[in-house]
């Protein structure tokens, strides 16, 4: 899987005595599903059907 490094993410997180952690995200974004793993809460919401489209709309945040 490739490896992104991203700037706006903190990479000076404190876990127990380590102050040096940082934040991982694994995502597989593959035709017809959205897989992740994170470390907080991930929140889906189903927008709907377009009037233009024959397709269903999904936000992820």
């Amino acid at each position: 899987m490739p490896v992104c490094v991203n700037d706006w993410i903190a990479d000076n997180k404190t876990l127990g005595t380590s102050a040096d952690c940082s934040t991982i995200y694994a995502l597989c974004l593959a035709e017809g599903t959205v897989c992740g793993l994170q470390d907080g809460a991930i929140q889906v919401e189903l927008v709907g059907k377009l009037q233009t489209k024959d397709t269903i709309r999904t936000r992820i945040k």
